[in-house]
């Protein structure tokens, strides 16, 4: 195995086959989960493909992949969120005197 990575819908994926297991005795939502990675990994659909194909939400399919470590977090910013900082500021004509309501 290789540890290059390569990018598919922007996600970070390592180049890598998976073997599929037998999924005679799986539950069906595990049986989905395994066919959403198969598909991924060893067919090369994206994930708009196997949206389409198994009719499942974007989002499902997404985080299947994520718990299954098959792609890695492409947010760029996992620390704290932004310093709140007020950029609102009152409206002003083009005299310079207050805008006024006019209700």
């Amino acid at each position: 195995m290789s540890d290059e990575t390569v990018f598919c819908d922007g996600f970070p994926v390592p180049k890598l086959k998976i073997a599929i297991p037998d999924t005679i005795n799986l539950d069906p939502e595990t049986k989905r989960k395994v066919t959403i990675c198969n598909l991924f990994i060893n067919h090369k659909l994206t994930v708009e493909d196997i949206v389409r194909v198994l009719d499942e939400d974007y989002k499902h399919v997404v985080r299947v992949l994520l718990n299954s470590g098959l792609v890695g977090e492409r947010r760029q910013n996992h620390q704290e969120p932004p310093e709140r900082i007020e950029r609102r500021s009152s409206l002003r004509a083009a005299s310079g005197s207050p805008v006024r309501d006019s209700s």
